[in-house]
Formats: structure tokens, sequence, C-alpha cells
């Protein structure tokens, strides 16, 4: 007995141990704010298919890369995802304005400045993305040449309906600069996109 005691004792001070790591991860999780202006409405018409094409664009001038599986939050909404835009009857683009340090008070900023307002990062004190957000609704274009119906048939020639939202994700923490966007803000961007679509 008094050999296995030292024995219990040291596996159970690695046990301890190890939930006190697992406590601290979890810890240390960032805490994302959400910051938006304007909204995003899947308005039902018969004219529009319930198909959306996803269209991400950077104008961050970094050349982020955005992951593909951002889709893959989008479970609540009424419309499936398609790889083509001229399949869709909803286009979502997702414009990267900025990503990185910024003062919490200059996103807030730019983000009650509204959807097209000028964007840009200053300051320091949190990490940020600040992305405008377009969703417009149309009809699906019957081109014999279905490759020659290209993203810029959402203009008014087949839009029903559009709508538009600025959309800041914050962490009150700096981050060195990246080449891709953090999944964070990935799940977090997702979430905040799908809570938007799914409403009715």
């Amino acid at each position: 007995m008094p050999v296995r005691l030292p024995f219990l004792l040291l596996a159970l001070l690695a046990l301890v141990l190890s939930c006190a790591c697992v406590r601290q991860r979890q810890a240390q999780s960032p805490e994302i704010s959400i910051l938006r202006s304007g909204s995003l409405t899947l308005n039902e018409r018969g004219e529009a298919v319930n198909t959306m094409y996803m269209d991400v664009r950077d104008l961050t001038g970094r050349g982020l890369a955005m992951p593909p599986n951002l889709g893959r939050y989008l479970d609540k909404t009424r419309v499936s995802l398609v790889e083509k835009p001229s399949q869709a009857g909803y286009i979502l683009q997702i414009s990267l304005l900025g990503e990185g340090t910024v003062s919490p008070d200059v996103l807030a900023s730019l983000v009650n400045g509204g959807y097209g307002a000028p964007a840009r990062f200053s300051g320091s004190g949190g990490n940020g993305l600040l992305a405008d957000i377009l969703l417009v609704q149309r009809t699906v274009p019957s081109h014999a040449r279905p490759s020659r119906a290209r993203l810029k048939n959402i203009t008014s020639r087949n839009a029903i309906d559009s709508s538009q939202m600025r959309l800041a994700l914050l962490m009150p923490f700096e981050q060195p600069p990246r080449a891709a966007i953090p999944e964070s803000f990935v799940e977090a961007l997702g979430r905040e996109l799908d809570a938007a679509l799914g409403n009715p």
C-alpha cells in the first residue's frame, strides 16, 4: 500500500493539472463583439429562385483569403448555395473593407457610417474586421449560353429587390497581420449572416 500511494498521488496531480490547462485555454478564447448597421432581407417572391451565390471581395489591399467554409454556417436560411451566379436567385456580395488593429471607437464610427461610407482603420486597442454586405434578389437570366451570364447581371435589368448591411467584428486585443481571416472571425461572420438571412 505505501508503494501505491505516491503513484496515486502523482496520477491525481497530473489529472488536476490537465484540467487546469483546459480551463485556461477556454478562458483565453476571444469574445467577439458584433456591430452592424442596416439589415438583410430575403423577400419571398415567386419570380426568384431559392438559390444563392456568395461572392467575397477583398478591398483591403492586403489580399486576404476568406476560407471557403464560410457557407457551412448558413444552415437557417431558406436558400441553398450554388457555385455559379447564373444559377442564383440571390447574390450575396461580401466586400471586406478592413481587418487588423483598430480602435474600438473608430470601428463603431465606421459601422455607424453605414453601407458604402468611407472605411479606414486607425488607432489601437482591438482586432477588427469590417465588411459591406449586399444581398440582391433577382430573376435568373435565361441566356442561351450561361457562361455569359456573369455576376454583373445583378444590375437593375435582373434585380427584383436588394438590401444591405455594414457589419463589423471586434476582438478586445490586437493581433499581427495575417494572410487569411482568423477562423474565429469566419465562424462569427457566418453565424451572423445566417441569423440575418434566417429571419422570416
